[in-house]
């Protein structure tokens, strides 16, 4: 099942791709701008691949990069709509002037809001807004207050078995969790128990002592005081702009008057001036965007840079393989074959005991073809080097070609000769080719070294300071 819906997704895919390119024949027709860079990467497909149509080659490469574009380009749509739908939804003004109070314990929030101040023209100010936690009623506060002594109850001991038998640090908390409530403690004595329920400096008598909690609960304006006795006996173990300012104000009492309902409603007229409230948002789409299409402008560039980049290389194996095939051209015309026979014989070997594609063998492999269908030889050795695009192949093919038309009777000698420079050429790119590797080895070598030298040194140093 999700073989067959890749596949369809393929399809779908290849079909919206062909018909984008049939469009973009369609418009270069009847456009001709930029010619000859599509002609040049023609050629340089044609290159890699001459067995094919020049036509069925570029369908093909165009086919492929447009799947690419198409693919990424649905990605970052996505990510961009994902990045959209994050900004729409973070967002905190409801209906223009109203804020969401975070529930019971949910803390404050804090944003940055912009208030256009309508006037003879408008003015924009940055206003910090922080709108605190909904608050608890009077009702609800001493419900939870009842609540909370229970708990504290059973907390305030700690380690100890009970308030009546204090030996260790007791747990005094400035809080409890899910309850709102702050506590600021006191006690009678801070010579045997500290305000934070950390036994004092005096150590208390055998028959214990008694000591008075007392603690400060606060809840806004609303407070209690509770207060306990302990009794402490001996430890069993030691322990050790003006407009911005209007609005500041105005928006805060508002915030303290409202601070029991589910809402912070911001002012909208201050001093017979409209306010208007905006949003500051963290807006990335049109970041994302630009990434896109830089994105897909440096994937077209770099597929074309690509081909180029593969011609080179190709060039650069059809120089290397050139002094073999020079070589063997000699050796068999050397031996009494005809020109033809000899091309015919270095292509067949290839064919048969191919490992890898060798672009040299494969363009003699046309020519054969060629031949073979009734394309006049000298014309086929002259196919040869146009195709090639190399220097050496191009002085080849005309070599030949000359040779069949005015005739030579030292076509072996030259042979050798041409053969012995291509391999002097070969010795010497080997060479050059031996000094790049070296250069490019020089920054890892030089890293290398830094390592072994600080793996020697820092121990040197360590010892010293020890």
């Amino acid at each position: 099942m999700k073989g067959s819906t890749n596949e369809k997704s393929k399809s779908w895919m290849n079909q919206v791709s062909e018909k984008i390119y049939q469009r973009m024949m369609e418009y270069r027709s009847n456009h001709q701008g930029n010619t000859d860079r599509i002609r040049k990467r023609n050629e340089e497909l044609q290159c890699l691949d001459p067995a094919n149509r020049k036509e069925m080659i570029e369908k093909a490469y165009m086919i492929q990069k447009i799947n690419l574009i198409l693919l990424i380009a649905v990605a970052g749509i996505f990510i961009i709509l994902c990045s959209l739908l994050s900004v729409w939804s973070s967002g905190v003004l409801v209906n223009g002037n109203v804020i969401e109070r975070k529930s019971y314990g949910g803390g404050d929030l804090n944003t940055t809001l912009i208030a256009k101040v309508v006037d003879e023209s408008v003015r924009k100010e940055n206003i910090e807004v922080l709108v605190h936690e909904r608050r608890y009623t009077d009702e609800e506060i001493e419900s939870l207050y009842q609540q909370f002594l229970q708990e504290l109850e059973s907390v305030l001991p700690g380690e100890n078995t009970a308030l009546g038998d204090v030996r260790l640090d007791m747990k005094l908390p400035t809080y409890l969790a899910e309850y709102p409530f702050r506590i600021m403690w006191e006690t009678s004595d801070y010579t045997l128990l500290n305000p934070d329920g950390t036994l004092g400096e005096r150590v208390a008598n055998v028959d214990g002592e008694r000591v008075r909690l007392v603690g400060a609960v606060s809840y806004f304006d609303w407070k209690k005081e509770l207060q306990k006795e302990v009794t402490v006996y001996p430890p069993l173990e030691s322990k050790e702009g003006e407009w911005k300012e209007v609005l500041e104000e105005q928006v805060e009492k508002e915030n303290l008057n409202t601070a029991t309902i589910s809402h912070l409603q911001l002012p909208t007229s201050i001093n017979g001036k409209e306010i208007q409230w905006e949003e500051i948002q963290e807006n990335y789409t049109a970041g994302l965007c630009l990434l896109l299409v830089t994105i897909l402008i440096a994937l077209s560039v770099g597929m074309d840079r690509d081909i180029h980049k593969k011609v080179e290389e190709r060039n650069k194996e059809m120089t290397r393989d050139y002094p073999e095939i020079i070589s063997k051209l000699s050796l068999f015309i050397g031996a009494g074959m005809s020109i033809r026979r000899a091309w015919q014989r270095i292509a067949t070997d290839y064919q048969k005991n191919k490992e890898q594609k060798r672009y040299a063998y494969e363009e003699m492999l046309i020519t054969c073809h060629e031949m073979e269908s009734g394309i006049a030889e000298s014309k086929s050795y002259d196919n040869f080097a146009k195709r090639c695009q190399v220097q050496s192949y191009l002085k080849l093919g005309t070599l030949l070609s000359q040779n069949l038309k005015k005739g030579s009777a030292n076509l072996q000698k030259v042979l050798q000769e041409e053969s012995k420079t291509a391999f002097e050429e070969q010795k010497i790119m080997a060479r050059k080719l031996g000094e790049e590797a070296g250069t490019k080895l020089l920054l890892p070598m030089t890293l290398m070294f830094g390592i072994v030298m600080i793996v020697v040194i820092v121990p040197a140093f360590l010892s010293f300071s020890m």
